[in-house]
């Protein structure tokens, strides 16, 4: 597993490989066994740039929503975006914050080299 690094000016916003805005700043880059993942607080994230797919639905009701850990919604360019619920025990995700995947994002490099997590 890579460590990844920010290199742009957070000032231009934080945006999808295809451009789309999806937040004006992030709080840390979370680094677990699942992978890396850029972390968000509710103030850095850009108004009304998510959804929920359909599919994805039961994660905020119905009887087989308690047991889901995130809300998974997209971007409109279809970058998957998590709303972390639940703690979990392979990462330091917080619930309450949001999560997406540093390769699908502008101005994120992964370090070259085995780090600590690999």
């Amino acid at each position: 597993m890579y460590e990844y690094e920010y290199f742009e000016n957070v000032n231009d916003g934080i945006r999808t490989k295809k451009g789309y805005l999806v937040a004006t700043g992030f709080n840390r880059i979370v680094h677990g066994e699942r992978g890396a993942y850029v972390e968000f607080i509710n103030s850095q994230i850009a108004g009304g740039t998510f959804h929920i797919p359909k599919e994805q639905e039961w994660r905020i009701q119905g009887p087989k929503s308690f047991n889901a850990y995130y809300i998974w919604y997209e971007t409109f360019d279809g970058v998957k975006v998590y709303l972390q619920k639940k703690r979990v025990a392979y990462a330091d995700y917080v619930p309450g914050r949001w999560y997406i995947s540093p390769r699908d994002l502008q101005g994120f490099k992964r370090i070259e080299g085995e780090t600590q997590w690999g």
